[in-house]
């Protein structure tokens, strides 16, 4: 017999898990040029506009990504625990 919930279960772990791996260079990334953009706490000589739109961009959405990300793995935890308690009243 296939289970193709615990199938499905493991791709959308592989899915979010690819997602947060994103989110996370994306936050580094846009962390570490913040200095380079004018909008850190030090002004830099020679400051970036394309690097201070990017990071602007980036930062209008990483928390909301975040947020999307954990409710995901929110339903990948209930799932899983779903099936652990239907399996152990067997």
């Amino acid at each position: 017999m296939i289970n193709l919930q615990a199938d499905n279960i493991k791709i959308k772990s592989n899915y979010y898990d690819k997602m947060k791996f994103i989110a996370m260079i994306l936050v580094v990334w846009a962390h570490s040029t913040r200095m380079y953009s004018g909008n850190g706490v030090v002004i830099p000589y020679c400051s970036s506009k394309i690097l201070d739109i990017v990071t602007t961009i980036i930062y209008s959405f990483h928390m909301p990504l975040f947020i999307f990300i954990s409710g995901g793995y929110m339903e990948y935890a209930l799932m899983i625990w779903e099936n652990t308690r239907i399996e152990a009243s067997l």
